[in-house]
């Protein structure tokens, strides 16, 4: 949480911040402080979570044949956190460095996450749907512990991470529009489109049978079995989302380290 301190502390004066983010990714690197290698993760040790579970039965109740939402704590706001470092490292423990690591991202990579750089890119940019913070504000929540994630926090997680994010969002809603934030989230620097990480949009609150839902967790989703499933289920064309990335947009934001 110190790295997080010195990072909020030159969020007044964005022009310090890229420096600050690589003095402090440095020093990360000098300590030796760095992710796990990804293992592979069982659904059957993992308690489930009853409110997705609750919503995911109102709403798809198809996608509870092929994966189990895992309860994961909403302590500090870093559910987004703790639902990665589960689906990708069998635990919670790494929800810290995951958070810092993706405020660092945030903070020397401006063009993917500030919609008034000239070179933004992010891959959602055209989708009218998707309403992003500020850029200082991003900084701002990002490295503010207790402050909670968006869908920003997701493209940065996957670039620190290097795996496509399915996210996806319960359709409450009537309607044969695909809820806007249900989506494949492919952050820089990754080249594979395969799936890494499911993570679904959910509720710390009750569910009740009809009527509004608090959408205010995140939870990861793990696949029940290891038989060749696709993620069809979900609903999602991923592809059209996909399509939003190119390779121009890629480059782009690869060489934008200094903004």
């Amino acid at each position: 949480m110190t790295t997080l301190r010195r990072l909020n502390d030159n969020v007044s004066d964005l022009s310090t911040l890229p420096r600050i983010a690589a003095m402090e990714l440095q020093r990360m690197q000098q300590l030796g402080v760095a992710l796990p290698a990804r293992r592979e993760v069982n659904s059957d040790d993992y308690n489930s979570c009853s409110k997705a579970v609750a919503l995911l039965s109102r709403c798809n109740p198809t996608l509870l044949s092929e994966y189990m939402p895992v309860d994961v704590s909403r302590e500090g706001n870093n559910c987004l956190f703790r639902s990665v470092s589960v689906a990708l490292y069998g635990s919670d423990e790494n929800h810290e460095q995951l958070r810092v690591r993706t405020a660092i991202e945030i903070a020397l990579h401006r063009a993917w996450f500030d919609s008034t750089h000239q070179e933004y890119c992010a891959p959602f940019k055209e989708d009218p749907y998707v309403v992003c913070p500020s850029y200082r504000e991003l900084c701002s929540s990002i490295t503010t512990p207790g402050q909670e994630a968006d869908v920003m926090s997701v493209l940065a997680l996957s670039a620190v991470t290097g795996v496509a994010i399915q996210m996806y969002f319960p359709h409450l809603a009537v309607s044969f529009d695909q809820p806007p934030l249900t989506k494949l989230v492919i952050g820089r620097g990754v080249e594979s489109r395969k799936i890494g990480v499911v993570i679904m949009w959910s509720s710390a609150s009750s569910i009740p049978a009809m009527g509004h839902v608090s959408i205010n967790h995140f939870v990861p989703l793990l696949r029940k079995s290891q038989r060749n499933a696709t993620v069809d289920v979900l609903n999602v064309s991923a592809e059209s989302q996909l399509n939003n990335s190119t390779p121009d947009m890629r480059k782009s934001a690869d060489d934008d380290t200094d903004q």
